[in-house]
């Protein structure tokens, strides 16, 4: 054997070995929470190794493949190998995994967020967060004090077998219980395969301007084989009505009713792409109006043929919607003509012309994908970010992040979006912002808008956008977070 080869034997160490070396190190006084068999399809049940397996995916050293698979016979390259030392080193040596509390354990958690320093103590231990396990799926929310109350989701990843539950509270901040907010406390139970639920808490309309006010949520106590997971505390800020409507911006930065705002408002499609069945014999197109509803105005709107073409794959339409005061949406229809034959997916375009009384003219154009459903099948479909990372410059503005709806159109769904600081920090380098999209049947891509701050030393910072939540029977995939780059 050449010296190459020798050297190359020496490097390449089996992915289950490696593993199996970094539990032994790594498990002193932390119980296993899960088998590596009930995460991968190819991790046998009781190998050497399944323990190990589970272990490290629960401290977050590993992550396996896309495909839901680990490879326990796959070699180690010295690259992968420095990025498990480096999770093993964040993870476990720098003391941030810990074993799981019991209802009769007492803990003390400190709030991360620069809005409130608000904690929740009932001994003196701390309690630190795992990768894996039970948290809340936003650090922070914004809710108008006049909507009445802010739901609360709390999620658990890394596997869903067997039940868990975990305590929630809520803590005052500048918002006082009984004034802006209820308290509210309680435990939520996850059965087997449940992965997400929420809670609501009730804040109060004040008519009286008092600025934005905020509180905590805590989650404590979490009980089965799980741990908490970051975020375990976030932020709920309240916002005063009457302040924003003094303001120019509203709490997410987009234009309030101001008088910089268009008061007959902008007239836009209510997606960035379609997708129907070609058997479903029509789509029904969205066109709404934002910023403003003064007066009566119109829009145009037409096809045109892309890989689809008109009387094979769907009809022409041309037509005028009119918004009369006070309308904020309006709808068109289109006829797609089925066929017994693969073809494949075809698409047309749709586009919005003039618009008339002094209405703005917003997001004009978008692709309708005809589906063939020889060749598949169509449900209610997946959600996922396009891709997983986005450029802007420093002085753009805005960035849109895209979030697709692939595999079907079927129904009503929605899902919810925040903001997450990296290096780069909200309300100095861009503008947190948090939500709910809604796609309506046929709709299949949305944009995310997240105003940018043109600041010096934006250059090389990030932040990241996260899609929780989603509404059944769609379900997430894999990218359900992406991360903007600020450029210079």
């Amino acid at each position: 054997m050449s010296f190459l080869k020798q050297r190359a034997t020496r490097t390449l160490i089996s992915a289950a070995f490696l593993v199996g070396a970094f539990a032994g190190a790594a498990t002193t006084g932390i119980a296993s929470t899960i088998l590596g068999s009930s995460i991968f399809s190819d991790v046998q049940s009781g190998s050497f190794y399944d323990s190990a397996v589970g272990t490290m995916y629960s401290l977050g050293v590993i992550k396996g493949y896309n495909s839901r698979t680990f490879g326990p016979n796959d070699y180690v390259t010295r690259g992968q190998l420095a990025v498990m030392l480096d999770r093993f080193r964040t993870e476990v040596v720098n003391g941030n995994v810990v074993q799981s509390s019991s209802r009769s354990s007492t803990s003390s958690v400190s709030s991360a967020s620069s809005s409130s320093s608000s904690s929740v103590s009932s001994s003196s231990s701390t309690m630190s967060y795992s990768s894996y396990g039970v948290r809340l799926t936003q650090k922070e929310y914004v809710v108008a004090e006049s909507a009445g109350s802010v739901k609360i989701g709390v999620t658990r990843t890394g596997g869903a077998k067997g039940t868990v539950s975990v305590d929630y509270a809520t803590t005052d901040g500048t918002a006082v219980n009984g004034t802006d907010y209820t308290t509210t406390k309680g435990t939520l139970t996850l059965l087997t395969n449940e992965t997400s639920k929420t809670f609501s808490i009730s804040v109060s309309n004040n008519p009286i301007a008092q600025g934005n006010k905020n509180f905590t949520i805590t989650l404590s106590n979490p009980v089965g084989s799980q741990k908490l997971a970051n975020p375990g505390v976030a932020t709920v800020t309240i916002t005063d009505n009457q302040t924003v409507q003094a303001s120019s911006t509203s709490s997410t930065g987009t234009a309030s009713s101001s008088s910089s705002a268009n008061p007959a408002g902008t007239l836009g499609l209510n997606a960035a792409t379609y997708m129907v069945n070609e058997k479903a014999g029509s789509i029904v197109i969205t066109v709404a109006r934002a910023g403003g509803s003064t007066g009566v105005v119109g829009v145009n709107y037409g096809t045109s043929n892309g890989t689809a073409t008109s009387g094979s794959d769907y009809t022409t339409v041309t037509g005028t919607l009119t918004f009369n005061a006070g309308e904020t949406t309006k709808t068109f229809s289109i006829p797609v003509i089925a066929n017994s034959n693969i073809t494949g997916n075809k698409s047309f375009n749709i586009i919005l012309g003039t618009v008339t009384g002094g209405a703005s003219l917003g997001a004009a154009g978008a692709t309708v994908t005809l589906f063939d459903d020889e060749s598949g099948t169509f449900d209610s479909g997946t959600l996922k970010f396009v891709k997983n990372v986005y450029s802007v410059s420093k002085s753009a503005g805005t960035v849109g992040v895209t979030v697709l709806r692939t595999g079907g159109t079927v129904g009503t769904v929605s899902v919810n979006y925040a903001t997450t600081n990296g290096t780069a920090a909200a309300g100095t380098a861009f503008t947190y912002t948090s939500g709910t999209l809604t796609f309506l049947p046929g709709e299949a891509s949305k944009v995310i808008v997240i105003p940018i701050a043109n600041k010096a030393d934006s250059p090389g910072k990030t932040f990241t956008v996260e899609i929780t939540d989603v509404t059944a029977p769609a379900v997430l995939s894999s990218p359900t977070s992406t991360t903007v780059s600020i450029e210079s």
